[in-house]
């Protein structure tokens, strides 16, 4: 058996990794973690967050937003982002984190600090970090090691009125008393079989599951967690899993609920425009 991660070249037709052999994988995540254990002994003095805050809740646990300290458009999105900020009621809501343009070297010493912040009537680091800009001023890597830490998302968008557009639709909906999504669940799971090494992809196994276990047993889990018995499921699989019903589907409901298991595209090394049309494409 093969472990294979998701990731196809719109040009190659092909993974974007070799796969590799489960018990190679085995032994290097047991390496990783003797490794790890040599670095967890923490110096006596140095702080360490208790986080007593719920973290399952913005508000409480703190939100804050992350930019590049150069970006010329810095005190715009300041501006821009401020009516989320205050819905968050986050600390001190024109003071985000900032990027130095650091290399990856300094990355950690960079978490080590974020780690040391005391914010918020908890006094501790916020756990909600919202990234806003591109690659290039935040790079993905960044973003990678700062997500083992607290929960991360980013906003990349090209223009201030597209954030303060975003800005709000997230207040509208969240103090909206009608709502705005109903009781349904949409799965979207595709399955492209054996691949060329002579493995099964892994939207095989996902596939599997949804179809044989998830799909079938929600009205196990309307009673489980109290759910109103009208939460229908609508399931794209295998062979009907493609764009044109994925975009119907989406244009003629509005699901509370919406689980994709599906390979994505990717267009390594090619100019910025093709990126941007392939790169994470359901394919």
């Amino acid at each position: 058996m093969k472990v294979s991660p998701h990731g196809f070249g719109f040009t190659s037709r092909e993974s974007s990794f070799v796969p590799v052999i489960v018990d190679e994988f085995r032994q290097q995540i047991l390496e990783s973690i003797k490794n790890s254990n040599k670095f967890r002994r923490v110096p006596k003095g140095v702080f360490q967050p208790n986080f007593a805050a719920n973290p399952a809740k913005p508000k409480e646990a703190g939100w804050t937003f992350l930019i590049n300290e150069t970006n010329p458009l810095r005190e715009q999105i300041i501006d821009a982002i401020q009516p989320l900020a205050l819905h968050r009621e986050m600390d001190k809501p024109r003071i985000p984190l900032f990027f130095r343009d650091q290399t990856s070297n300094f990355w950690g010493t960079w978490i080590s600090q974020y780690l040391r912040l005391q914010r918020g009537r908890f006094g501790e680091p916020p756990k909600y970090i919202l990234i806003i800009g591109d690659a290039q001023s935040v790079p993905l890597g960044f973003q990678s090691k700062l997500s083992t830490v607290s929960f991360v998302g980013r906003l990349d968008f090209d223009d201030i009125n597209e954030i303060k557009r975003y800005v709000d639709k997230v207040i509208k909906i969240e103090t909206s008393e009608t709502g705005f999504v109903n009781p349904e669940s949409t799965f979207f799971a595709t399955d492209h079989g054996l691949t060329s090494s002579g493995c099964y992809d892994p939207t095989h196994f996902t596939r599997n599951d949804v179809d044989t276990e998830l799909i079938p047993n929600i009205n196990h889990l309307q009673e489980k967690f109290g759910l109103p018995n009208n939460f229908t499921a609508t399931s794209l699989i295998a062979e009907d899993a493609t764009k044109q019903n994925l975009q119907q589907s989406i244009k003629n409901s509005k699901p509370g609920i919406f689980f994709a298991s599906c390979w994505g595209m990717f267009a390594p090394g090619q100019k910025i425009g093709l990126q941007q049309e392939f790169n994470g494409a359901i394919c």
